[in-house]
């Protein structure tokens, strides 16, 4: 089935607080907007298109009565035409569709994760889509971008018994061997601090970063096959600023790692920022409003673009940083709130989804990175 959008004009639309121009694209006749409907995720892939994630409520009949599910649908978005094209897919795509941990692969594929496992896009057939079921759920997936390994988180809970506890397993396997490493087994406090489900890979594949909890980080090189764990204790040391736990990782364009932890004193509260050194004394940190994202978009050149949010002005939009902690706010729309977003193939556009609230509206926009 093919949707056409109606032939509007492309509107070019200045950002909130900035000289930057992005494209407002045309999308209202593809979606029925408003209610709990929602578009929660984009994929470029190719320069051309954008594949869209498009969440719908069912009414499923009964003979007790109706009842209503959640669906995901997938529309081939043409960006130049402005028009969407339904993608078939065998598998019923249910909620909890999140394609805010996707990964867009080199080799020619796109990676998504759904409810029960992972989907596959050829970028030369995008018909085919490939949906591979895993047969224990991980709790968190994270594959390398460069698709050698699948990082997986898996929780036991209760753990033996303790409800107030769990056993958390990172696991590592390599996608051309088959083989499985297990890197971490950890026993955790639920609810303490930072729950164990963040992996976060370098952009170059060869570092894979693991917030154990609240106090403990895993660094592990894929090259020497090393890990070491680093607690928040050590990173501080004497510092005179009460940091509270860890809060998210991310890499720097050039793959150091960049460190976020929770602050606050008797004046304010915030997130704290360092790039890991070898000495830990040598971390110079930054404090910073604006909540730095567990959603990367990607890299382009020597910059880092992910989703951001400023707890004063409480916009939620996208930002980048470079090899030091010092965030820009590249787009935001003021009543607008972030929903998803892709970095194209070629690394010059952004493609970002939001949601307005006053007109209960979600909107598409492109954003130029020149």
């Amino acid at each position: 089935m093919m949707v056409v959008c109606s032939c509007q004009s492309t509107d070019v639309v200045s950002v909130d607080g900035g000289s930057k121009e992005i494209e407002k694209l045309d999308i209202s006749a593809v979606f029925n907007e408003g209610g709990r409907d929602n578009i929660k995720g984009c994929l470029w892939p190719n320069n051309d298109s954008l594949i869209l994630a498009y969440e719908k409520e069912e009414i499923i009949k009964s003979d007790t009565g109706e009842s209503t599910e959640e669906k995901t649908d997938l529309y081939l978005y043409d960006i130049s035409a402005q028009k969407a094209t339904l993608m078939s897919c065998e598998y019923p795509l249910w909620q909890n569709w999140d394609w805010n941990e996707y990964t867009i692969i080199d080799n020619g594929q796109v990676i998504g994760f759904a409810q029960d496992g992972t989907i596959t896009f050829d970028r030369d057939n995008l018909k085919n889509i490939k949906f591979t079921v895993n047969e224990s759920i991980a709790f968190e997936c994270a594959y390398s971008p460069d698709f050698s390994y699948l990082a997986e988180v898996y929780t036991n809970n209760p753990y033996l018994g303790d409800e107030d506890k769990e056993e958390v397993i990172l696991s590592l396997r390599n996608l051309n061997t088959g083989e499985e490493t297990e890197l971490n087994l950890s026993v955790i406090e639920i609810g303490a601090g930072v729950n164990s489900a963040a992996c976060y890979w370098s952009f170059d594949s060869t570092t894979l970063a693991y917030i154990i909890d609240y106090n403990r980080l895993l660094i592990y090189d894929v090259k020497s096959d090393n890990s070491k764990t680093i607690t928040l204790d050590e990173l501080i040391k004497n510092r005179d600023i009460n940091y509270q736990e860890f809060f998210s990782v991310s890499f720097t364009p050039s793959g150091k790692l960049l460190v976020t932890v929770l602050y606050e004193d008797s004046n304010t509260s915030g997130y704290a920022q360092a790039v890991l050194e070898e000495d830990y004394s040598k971390m110079d940190w930054v404090i910073n409003d604006i909540r730095p994202s567990l959603f990367i978009i990607g890299k382009s050149g020597d910059k880092v673009y992910a989703e951001g949010t400023d707890s004063i002005e409480e916009y939620s939009g996208v930002i980048s940083y470079g090899e030091f902690p010092q965030t820009e706010v590249v787009f935001y729309k003021e009543g607008e709130y972030f929903r998803a977003a892709a970095l194209s193939p070629d690394c010059k556009r952004i493609a970002v989804v939001t949601y307005a609230t006053d007109e209960k509206k979600q909107h598409l926009y492109i954003l130029s990175l020149n």
